[in-house]
């Protein structure tokens, strides 16, 4: 949750305090729930699919901790912009987003 765009949207839509837990108001409450609702806030994470080693990964991030890659070319490989990201074992490594 973006504890920021809460805090900025309660003092907006709030007019009897700072948006706060002022005890007689739930604005804050009514604000958190609409966004966690929504997954706004939240980035959505694509698991990755790597060709090369018949391996899938829930997030990019452990993708390239495991193959010590960084993860931009892993998302550029995934995107079509590059053909592969790093190496292993000798072979270039191919990869996409899971589901797509």
């Amino acid at each position: 949750m973006n504890i920021k765009l809460v805090d900025k949207l309660s003092e907006l839509y709030c007019s009897d305090c700072d948006g706060s837990a002022c005890g007689g108001c739930n604005v804050r409450t009514q604000i958190e729930e609409i966004l966690e609702g929504e997954g706004i806030g939240k980035r959505p994470r694509k698991g990755v699919y790597c060709i090369t080693t018949d391996r899938e990964f829930a997030t990019l991030k452990l993708a390239s901790d495991h193959y010590k890659i960084v993860p931009a070319t892993i998302s550029k490989c995934c995107k079509g912009k590059l053909r592969y990201a790093g190496k292993f074992g000798g072979k270039k490594l191919e990869w996409r987003y899971v589901n797509e």
